[in-house]
């Protein structure tokens, strides 16, 4: 699954396209992470972000902080696919984001991540606290 979104990412055996990457990311980092195979749930918690990283640095894609955040509390939904020591990174960069966000521009990016998986974000209060 993510070998295809970093083929395009990254170019191997393929043009390096950012409209590529960005489509086949989305379409894996919104299948479900409730999946009996924890490597695939892996996959999908780290396409969401990776998403996050590239909208927040402007790295392959337009820096985006709105969507940055929408990627983050995507991710934040099944954060417990990584270890301690990356939730506490990411968690880090989260709170970093806040302090560039307003309060309607998070809102903005919560309702857009619910739109986007299709259901509302059930995990959202935990945004800030490491998961087992």
């Amino acid at each position: 699954m993510r070998a295809v979104y970093g083929f395009y990412a990254d170019g191997l055996g393929v043009a390096q396209n950012a409209e590529q990457m960005l489509v086949w990311g989305t379409k894996i980092g919104l299948l479900t992470c409730e999946a009996k195979n924890p490597i695939i749930a892996t996959e999908i918690t780290n396409i969401r972000i990776d998403l996050a990283q590239k909208y927040r640095n402007g790295y392959r894609l337009e820096k985006d902080l709105l969507k940055s955040y929408q990627w983050f509390l995507l991710y934040n939904e099944n954060k417990n696919f990584e270890q301690d020591f990356m939730q506490e990174a990411y968690i880090e960069q989260i709170q970093a984001l806040e302090k560039e966000l307003g309060p309607k521009q998070k809102e903005q990016a919560k309702r857009n991540a619910e739109t986007l998986l299709g259901s509302p974000l059930r995990n959202v209060q935990n945004l800030h606290i490491v998961e087992p």
